[in-house]
């Protein structure tokens, strides 16, 4: 088990090829509080830990296989949980965004994430979504989370996601989405 408070930068920035994170605590991080991998075949565990009050990604997963189980992700500054992708702020530098090709992300807690609960990210900013299988996260079980009280776009949104399976998942809201084109209990997903 670990303890991380306050941290100037972020909490975890594991870019190792296999880590396993139980029981971790991380308070009020200046960047993303949990990012994981990059390389391409790294493999991160995160399990029961308990991650509140990032600046910006709660949990950020890059790695290539990934199982995040029974978390509690309480006020993320942008998204509770993104899946692949690559940072809003990166757009004029060569990328080092990382799909996810297999996840289980299972019985999660979410709570009041400025944008969405849980995000699925394309590969870059000019993805089609008709492009190749490669700007997608795949492989991906994401059951059983509980999303609460998310403030901006939906609390599930599952774009670049494909073969994977989504069942169990409540999004809750006690109310209005401070954005004003925010879907509020929506899982939202393109295909359906």
């Amino acid at each position: 088990p670990g303890r991380i408070i306050g941290a100037n930068g972020g909490g975890v920035n594991d870019k190792g090829i296999q880590s396993w994170h139980e029981n971790l605590s991380l308070d009020r991080t200046r960047d993303d509080s949990l990012h994981t991998g990059v390389p391409v075949g790294s493999q991160n565990v995160l399990l029961h830990s308990t991650i509140r009050s990032a600046f910006r990604n709660t949990v950020w997963v890059q790695a290539d296989r990934s199982w995040v189980e029974d978390n509690t992700l309480l006020y993320g500054g942008t998204d509770g949980l993104a899946l692949g992708g690559m940072s809003t702020d990166l757009e004029d530098r060569p990328t080092f965004a990382n799909q996810v090709s297999v996840a289980l992300v299972k019985n999660n807690r979410i709570v009041s994430p400025r944008i969405s609960g849980i995000v699925s990210r394309s590969r870059s900013f000019d993805v089609d979504p008709d492009a190749e299988s490669g700007d997608y996260n795949e492989n991906i079980t994401l059951i059983g989370n509980r999303v609460r009280d998310h403030q901006s776009d939906e609390g599930i949104w599952l774009d670049y996601l494909a073969d994977s399976t989504v069942d169990g998942n409540v999004v809750e809201s006690v109310g209005v989405a401070i954005h004003p084109n925010a879907a509020p209990w929506r899982i939202y997903s393109d295909p359906d």
